[in-house]
């Protein structure tokens, strides 16, 4: 008895275990391989996971020069879920290649305090409403930081006023730059990222590790499929190696 639940419980654990552990996981509800995978940051994994940001700035890249789709739309499922990190990073890989690349901060729910804007300043919440121009929003690359237009004041409000605008918007930027890449809120907490959304050429789900259900997955994709993108991508984030065993932690052996 005590064999058999030994193997037993493991395997009965893992069959009722919905939690995302890998792209495996995502692929499935997707039916589609996932656009990447990022490592678990640590102070080990960065060289690797350095290597990983660059392959989905090459990704996007061709996605702009085969499909000339160049307006690119992150929201996680939940908060926290590191797509402001993850958007800053792809923007500073495609500058390296020499691609022209601006950031658009659009969560409303949880402003980055990195791409706060200078006192006074307008933002995007401005320009959606009609209250400011694009021109007076752009910030200039800095401390290795891309171009980017902050969110900036949003007066107490918890949507963005005129989400609508987002298209006539994106393809403004287009006119100045070769990628627009816009960091939306979380989808299954905020109505303005299907709104963000709907406007893009691309919509890309970051799936955290460990921390969200297959089932979650499968309503932020049912969203973004009603919404409209003509691409719903996903990127698993903070893929652990299982404390140095298993099939990531080989990966990182070798790579290393």
């Amino acid at each position: 008895g005590a064999s058999l639940l030994a193997f037993g419980v493991p395997a009965v654990v893992d069959a009722t275990d919905q939690h995302v552990h890998s792209p495996l996981d995502v692929e499935a509800v997707i039916e589609a391989r996932t656009l990447g995978w990022i490592l678990e940051r640590r102070p080990q994994t960065e060289a690797f996971v350095h290597d990983q940001v660059r392959r989905l700035a090459l990704s996007l890249d061709r996605e702009r020069r085969l499909f000339n789709r160049t307006q690119f739309v992150f929201t996680s499922l939940r908060p926290g879920g590191g797509t402001t990190t993850l958007v800053l990073d792809i923007a500073r890989e495609l500058r390296a290649i020499g691609a022209r690349v601006v950031v658009v901060e659009a969560n409303v729910l949880h402003p980055d305090p990195r791409l706060a804007p200078p006192e006074g300043r307008p933002g995007l919440a401005m320009v959606l409403s009609g209250a400011a121009r694009i021109d007076d929003t752009l910030m200039p690359a800095h401390d290795g930081y891309p171009e980017y237009i902050p969110i900036g004041d949003m007066g107490g409000k918890p949507h963005l006023d005129g989400c609508r605008n987002v298209r006539p918007l994106l393809d403004r930027l287009a006119g100045r730059f070769e990628m627009v890449l816009l960091d939306a809120p979380p989808i299954l907490y905020s109505s303005d990222a299907e709104l963000l959304a709907g406007g893009a050429h691309a919509a890309i789900l970051v799936v955290e590790a460990e921390k969200v259900v297959t089932g979650e997955v499968k309503r932020a994709l049912q969203i973004l499929r009603q919404v409209g993108p003509p691409v719903v991508q996903a990127v698993v984030n903070r893929v652990r190696d299982k404390g140095g065993m298993g099939y990531y932690a080989a990966m990182l052996k070798e790579y290393e």
